[in-house]
């Protein structure tokens, strides 16, 4: 369960362990760009356990800040294209009953559905 997979540590907020995001997921041009490092459109979208991203920011640093009914609310700092900071920003990451997921930022701008990548 992503709960189980998601929550690691006693104490402080826990790291996201994004165990459950078992590999790399996102749309054909996310997928392309994490098989070959290629921006082949400015369309991409990416989550892996470690970060997510599109073609004009990226999301990295990812903390857990809870945990309901399969929803990770998850806190990073993102960094948009041509800006020299970066931003703490808070999104949740759910899994869908077909196995992709989905990213909702608190600005309304929803990322997905996001496919296993090949």
């Amino acid at each position: 369960m992503l709960a189980a997979a998601a929550l690691a540590g006693a104490a402080g907020p826990a790291r996201a362990e994004m165990a459950a995001i078992d590999g790399a997921y996102g749309n054909a041009e996310g997928c392309e760009f994490f098989r070959t490092g290629r921006t082949v459109s400015d369309a991409q979208l990416l989550l892996t356990p470690s970060e997510v991203s599109s073609y004009a920011s990226s999301c990295d640093g990812l903390t857990l800040a809870d945990e309901a009914e399969g929803v990770l609310t998850v806190d990073g700092l993102c960094h948009e294209e041509g800006e020299s900071g970066a931003a703490p920003t808070r999104f949740t990451i759910s899994r869908n009953p077909d196995a992709t997921y989905m990213v909702r930022f608190d600005d309304l701008i929803v990322w997905g559905p996001l496919g296993k990548c090949p």
